[in-house]
């Protein structure tokens, strides 16, 4: 048997709670607000939405029963699965497979496949990038709105790798700021600071870019990894790597593979 720290909050996750920050499973019966940060080692269960502004990183499942609702700024970071009513406007990157109703204008990074077959089944306006397999009902829209599915590669290793450089962009326009201030015992003790995340930033960036080069995508893997879905709509783009398929019209049926260097829908 195993004993695990588990902690349960009856409400929202709001200024009656803070952020939370747990070693062990968290339960959520409410909502994560607009603001608010949860980060567990284990898994992470809310019980209604993820709101816009908030952000999630769990070293387990992620369960969230009504949906992910953000404006762009929303971020989920997630070492196992994830299985979600819907999401929507979000950045999600998942190391094994993702279980959904819908999503739309997202951006997915996912190790293993995604599937949206439940509910709506939809995948409509931004980019899902799968290692393995997407698997949906429809992507795209009839109104032409334009979605990227992307297939093979590592796709938690390059969203890694973006948003530790990100990270540096504004760690150096921090450090610009900081130096065009008044010299004082607080400016040096914050330059220091900055100084000291941007080096260990710079490390992590480092040895993640060696690890991506030493260890590329398998052609092998590249050419079994597939698209399936009910009905692919105009507007769509499909790729495989540098190979892209851009679809003119709408195809039923749709299965894209990569064969022989080239993709084909069959």
């Amino acid at each position: 048997f195993q004993v695990k720290p588990v902690l349960d909050i009856d409400g929202d996750v709001d200024f009656s709670t803070g952020s939370i920050n747990f070693v062990g499973d968290v339960n959520i019966k409410g909502d994560i607000l607009s603001g608010f940060s949860v980060k567990a080692m284990g898994n992470v269960y809310v019980g209604g939405v993820i709101e816009s502004g908030s952000s999630v990183e769990t070293g387990g499942d992620l369960t969230v029963v009504k949906g992910i609702l953000g404006d762009g700024s929303t971020v989920i970071r997630c070492s196992r699965c994830v299985f979600s009513k819907y999401i929507e406007n979000a950045v999600i990157s998942v190391k094994e497979n993702l279980q959904t109703d819908c999503v739309v204008n997202s951006k997915v990074y996912c190790g293993g496949e995604v599937v949206v077959r439940s509910g709506r089944g939809s995948i409509m306006g931004g980019r899902v990038w799968a290692a393995s397999k997407i698997s949906a009902s429809a992507v795209g829209a009839k109104s032409e709105v334009r979605t990227a599915v992307a297939l093979g590669g590592r796709p938690c290793g390059s969203f890694e790798r973006d948003r530790l450089r990100r990270k540096l962009k504004e760690l150096a326009q921090e450090m610009e700021r900081l130096e065009s201030q008044p010299e004082s015992a607080v400016k040096g003790s914050l330059i220091g600071k900055v100084r000291m995340r941007s080096s260990v930033t710079e490390h992590k960036l480092k040895l993640l870019e060696e690890d991506l080069a030493a260890n590329p995508a398998d052609a092998k893997e590249q050419e079994s990894a597939r698209l399936e879905c009910g009905v692919a709509y105009a507007g769509t783009d499909i790729s495989f790597g540098d190979e892209l398929l851009r679809l003119r019209q709408e195809t039923h049926q749709c299965v894209a593979k990569l064969v022989c260097g080239e993709i084909v829908l069959m």
